[in-house]
């Protein structure tokens, strides 16, 4: 429902910690440039509060929002990304 972020809401691209926050951080302007207008901020000890719908808060570090395979640069499996945007990453699939 609600993630810490730089807009009005946040997209799952936005989530990609290795392509924006790594390299920008806070720096909205530089997201903007890149034409990223929803990136989540992971500035809580690398990492984001979310409020889910069923009421419950919590706390996730940046690797759990955005999934990369072992020794990958880039987010290969899309699907696991789909999943941390409706349900706990507990209940993700292990890769």
């Amino acid at each position: 429902m609600f993630v810490d972020a730089g807009d009005l809401w946040a997209q799952k691209g936005g989530a990609n910690y290795r392509a924006y926050w790594d390299k920008y951080g806070q720096d909205i302007v530089r997201y903007r440039s890149l034409n990223m207008w929803y990136p989540v901020y992971y500035r809580h000890k690398e990492g984001a509060n979310l409020a889910f719908f069923d009421g419950h808060a919590d706390f996730q570090k940046k690797e759990n929002l955005f999934f990369y395979a072992e020794g990958t640069t880039l987010a290969p499996d899309e699907k696991r990304n789909d999943l941390i945007w409706f349900c706990s990453p507990d209940n993700r699939r292990n890769p």
